[in-house]
C-alpha cells in the first residue's frame, strides 16, 4: 500500500500507518522494490526445499538402517505397509513417499526463483509459482517423519554386533597411537591403516585386532615395532568408550547429545514465544484496523 504500481502515490498516503494497521514489522521502502519482486515468496521457497532436503535424507538413512541387511532398527507398523505381492514384506512406504514429496518441494522452489529470473526488474512479478500444497506437504511430512521417529524401536544387539565387528573404532587406536608414542596422526594413520588391511584380508574382526598386529605394521611403515598394551588396545577398540570419548560440544556422547536437545528445546521455546507474540500483535492491529473502520 503505497507503493502503488511502481512509483508510488500522489495521494498523501501514510504507508506507515498502513504497516501498523496490516501488523507488519516493517517497511519496504523503496516503492519499486516493493513490488517488482516478491523476495519471501523466494525465501519460504529456499526454506521449504532445504527442510524438505533433510527429511529426504533422514527417510534414506532409516529406509537403509530398517532393511534385513542392516537391521539396525524396527518401524512401527503405522508407518509401513506390506508389498501387493509378497505378504512377507513390511515396505516402508512413508518413507519412500517423503523423498518423493521432496522432489515436488524442490521442484517447486526451482519453479519459483525461475519465474522470478524470467522477469525484468521493470515489470511487475503477477504470478509466483509458489502454491500452498506445497506449504501442507512440508507440514505434513514433518508430523509424519516425527511420529515414525518417535515410534523407531533400536535393535540394539545388532547395532552392538556391526559395531564390534566393524572397523569403526579405527580412528580411536591411530589416535591411542599418537598418545603413547607422540607420532603424527599421520603416521598413526598410516600404521592402521595396514592393520586394517591385513585383519580384512585374514577375516579378523575389528574387535580381535592383537598387539602383535599393530607391532608388524608399525615396523613396516615406520620402520620400529610400536606396542599397544592390552587395557588400552581394548579401551581403543571398544564402541561405546568411543563414543563416550566423543563429549565435545556438539558431539556423539549422551552428555553432548543431551545438552544439544536441551538447546532445541529451549530455541522451540523461543520460537514459539515470538510466535505468540506475533499473533498478538497481527490481533492488536486487526483491533485497530476496525477502529479506523468504524471512524470511516
Amino acid at each position: 500500500m503505497g507503493a502503488a504500481a511502481f512509483a508510488g502515490t500522489g495521494w498523501p498516503v501514510n504507508r506507515y500507518r498502513t504497516m501498523e494497521l496490516l501488523g507488519f514489522d516493517g517497511l519496504v521502502e523503496n516503492t519499486h522494490d516493493a513490488v517488482a519482486a516478491i523476495d519471501y515468496f523466494m525465501e519460504l521457497s529456499a526454506a521449504l526445499g532445504i527442510h524438505m532436503s533433510n527429511l529426504s535424507r533422514l527417510a534414506e538413512d532409516i529406509q537403509i538402517w530398517s532393511s534385513d541387511e542392516f537391521k539396525l532398527i524396527e518401524l512401527d507398523e503405522a508407518y509401513a505397509g506390506t508389498s501387493s505381492i509378497m505378504p512377507q514384506k513390511k515396505n516402508p512406504l512413508i518413507l519412500e513417499q517423503v523423498k518423493s514429496y521432496s522432489a515436488e518441494t524442490l521442484g517447486a522452489m526451482v519453479s519459483t526463483m525461475t519465474s522470478m529470473k524470467g522477469v525484468s526488474y521493470t515489470n511487475i512479478v503477477d504470478r509466483t509459482m509458489l502454491e500452498p500444497v506445497i506449504i501442507d506437504t512440508a507440514v505434513g511430512s514433518t508430523n509424519v517423519m516425527a511420529g515414525l521417529v518417535q515410534t523407531i524401536v533400536p535393535l540394539r544387539e545388532n547395532m552392538m554386533k556391526r559395531l564390534s565387528e566393524g572397523f569403526s573404532t579405527m580412528t580411536d587406536l591411530a589416535d591411542t597411537l599418537v598418545r603413547l608414542y607422540n607420532l603424527s596422526f599421520r603416521q598413526a594413520h598410516d600404521i592402521i591403516v595396514n592393520v586394517t588391511v591385513e585383519a580384512l584380508k585374514e577375516g579378523v574382526k575389528a574387535e580381535d585386532i592383537t598387539s602383535e598386529m599393530i607391532e608388524s605394521a608399525s615396523e613396516m611403515v615406520i620402520g620400529k615395532p610400536l606396542r599397544v598394551p592390552e587395557k588400552d588396545l581394548q579401551q581403543a577398540l571398544n564402541p561405546v568408550l568411543n563414543v563416550n570419548r566423543r563429549n565435545g560440544v556438539g558431539g556423539p556422547a549422551p552428555e553432548a547429545v543431551k545438552a544439544m536437545i536441551d538447546t532445541q528445546k529451549t530455541r522451540i521455546a523461543e520460537e514459539e514465544r515470538r510466535q505468540m507474540l506475533r499473533l498478538g500483535k497481527l490481533k492488536q492491529a486487526k483491533n485497530k484496523l476496525l477502529e479506523a473502520e468504524k471512524r470511516l
